[in-house]
């Protein structure tokens, strides 16, 4: 029955439900008593705010521990690895020093008077059981099979030195196979 008389009478009452709740409003805004709601509203927000990032300090702590113990133990793995390479420097030393020794007690003839000749890589075979080079320089250039293939290179302290690459394995006219020595 009272649904009947609001829906008799629906425009009038829903003008009136706004203008009720438009004047609520206003005196709400106005109202000492909304006015100390919204105070202790307020107040109360800030206490759990200050609680919570009270509250979160000791986690915050636990997380800040956490990454101190996670940075210390790869600044020691750090430590370790660097020593392990500084080993491997003095190994390396050790090695070219007895290089040196054996090549003085051998007598190894200086390189100058070997006739050298620059060839250019054309192609490239590296994926297969036996790897191959193959270079534009042949017999026609005076080469001949079993001859050493070198690169220059650098070595650690950045000096330009020769390195052994290969051997020539087959000559063609213009073109000859090379045997890296290296897989």
């Amino acid at each position: 029955m009272l649904w009947e008389i609001l829906w008799r009478r629906k425009i009038s009452f829903s003008l009136g439900f706004c203008i009720l709740f438009s004047v609520t409003c206003i005196l709400w805004q106005r109202n000492p008593f909304a006015k100390g709601a919204a105070y202790f509203g307020k107040l109360a927000d800030e206490l759990g705010r200050a609680i919570n990032s009270g509250l979160s300090i000791p986690g915050e702590l636990w997380v800040r521990v956490d990454q101190y113990q996670d940075l210390q133990q790869k600044y020691e793995q750090a430590q370790k690895r660097l020593e392990e390479y500084r080993l491997e420097k003095d190994k390396f030393d050790a090695l070219n020093r007895e290089n040196q020794k054996l090549r003085d007690a051998l007598e190894f003839p200086p390189m100058e008077g070997v006739k050298e000749l620059t060839a250019e890589v054309i192609g490239v075979r590296l994926n297969s059981i036996s790897p191959r080079l193959l270079i534009r320089a042949g017999s026609a250039d005076g080469i001949r099979p079993f001859m050493p293939v070198i690169c220059k290179a650098h070595d650690e302290n950045k000096n330009l030195i020769r390195a052994v690459v290969g051997i020539v394995a087959i000559t063609g006219e213009h073109t000859s196979v090379v045997q890296p020595l290296i897989h």
